[in-house]
């Protein structure tokens, strides 16, 4: 897979959307995309694209979709050369001020976009799959922007990033005055999925960055430094979210921020 183009967005998206990136992808090349915790919208070239989560069934997937908030390693490729994938990377928790009702349906599922917004103004969705440009997908998602206000959820999700995924949930429900029940609830409807999920995923994802800065450390240096009982109990977790134990993911070479994958 080759970067062409990733672009930040403008001062009016920033607040949800982190990047819109470009990328050609190779006959049957095969690239692995490590769970985020967020969103994704997809745009692809064709219908020669094809999907599998954690090494499951390949299966065909529309041209433009939206990819919900995976707990697993998930797969894509192209069945023809030069295949072109443009691809939206929401913020986490930010998918809820662009996509209608309750995001807890879209948790490891890929959705078409007509199901999603019923097909309204189908010209901009052609217009986006047929030239790849960052502008053109900026026009499409401030069409679809839903003007809420900031929730309580929001600010526990501030934490959550603040702290690197390092929180105990009951903390965080009582810290903004809900349930424990209730606050999971509502969670994962704006989110996506679970409270729990989220800080595996968001702090395994800092680990990840730190790697790429740090590689020098060892992993029981790690295991204290994010908060793990014990170093088995890490890389247990850190391969269900990634693929691979932490140990391969320091030896590879090529890495990139965005998506989080590995070849």
């Amino acid at each position: 897979m080759q970067l062409i183009l990733e672009t930040h967005c403008p001062r009016y998206l920033t607040g949800y959307i982190d990047s819109i990136a470009c990328y050609t992808f190779s006959r049957n090349h095969c690239v692995t995309f490590c769970p985020e915790g967020a969103f994704k919208l997809v745009f692809l070239d064709s219908d020669q694209f094809q999907y599998q989560v954690q090494c499951g069934k390949w299966e065909s997937c529309s041209k433009k979709f939206v990819w919900g908030p995976h707990n697993m390693y998930h797969q894509l490729k192209s069945k023809k050369d030069k295949g072109v994938c443009v691809i939206v990377n929401f913020k986490p928790g930010k998918a809820k001020y662009f996509i209608p009702g309750k995001l807890d349906k879209y948790q490891n599922r890929l959705i078409d976009i007509g199901s999603v917004w019923n097909k309204r103004n189908e010209e901009e969705i052609i217009v986006a799959l047929e030239s790849p440009n960052a502008r053109n997908v900026e026009a499409f998602l401030l069409n679809r922007l839903l003007y809420r206000k900031k929730s309580l959820i929001d600010n526990a999700m501030e934490s959550i990033v603040s702290n690197k995924g390092v929180v105990e949930i009951n903390y965080l429900a009582k810290s903004i005055k809900l349930s424990s029940s209730h606050f999971r609830k509502r969670f994962k409807e704006e989110v996506g999925i679970s409270p729990s999920q989220f800080c595996k995923i968001y702090r395994t994802q800092s680990i990840m960055t730190f790697l790429k800065e740090e590689s020098s450390i060892s992993l029981t240096e790690l295991t204290y430094k994010f908060g793990y009982f014990d170093q088995s109990h890490f890389i247990r977790e850190f391969k269900s979210v990634v693929g691979i134990s932490p140990g391969q993911f320091k030896k590879k070479k090529e890495l990139i921020k965005r998506p989080a994958y590995y070849e």
